[in-house]
């Protein structure tokens, strides 16, 4: 889904101020006051975007403060698939960010690869 919203984050010293940023989610779960964006990518690039991750953690976030939600905690799973001739591996990172200011606060809390085997 795609969605617009204006907010303010810092990169290293450098503040970054947006309106209207337009933004492409594409999943987000919430179970039990977790909230979970999901980014999907096909193929194993060698490094990513992190405002794919961190533009809808900041969406959420501003959600959580202006309608007081219970959101517990926010988390960003990057999902990455690779297709071969007879299975597909998949392998999942969950980040967050430490500081829901600074885009390059970015932490890694568990990753996991699965083979998935055509029958």
């Amino acid at each position: 889904r795609r969605t617009k919203m204006g907010f303010e984050y810092y990169i290293g010293k450098q503040l970054i101020q947006t309106n209207n940023l337009q933004m492409e989610i594409d999943q987000t779960f919430e179970y039990q006051g977790i909230v979970t964006v999901i980014e999907g990518k096909n193929n194993f690039p060698a490094d990513f975007a992190v405002y794919q991750l961190f533009h809808p953690f900041s969406y959420f976030i501003n959600i959580r403060k202006q309608n007081d939600l219970s959101i517990n905690e926010i988390t960003c799973c990057y999902i990455l698939r690779k297709r071969s001739k007879d299975n597909s591996t998949v392998r999942l990172y969950n980040y967050t960010f430490i500081d829901e200011k600074r885009m390059d606060s970015i932490k890694l809390l568990k990753k996991a690869e699965y083979k998935l085997i055509y029958r």
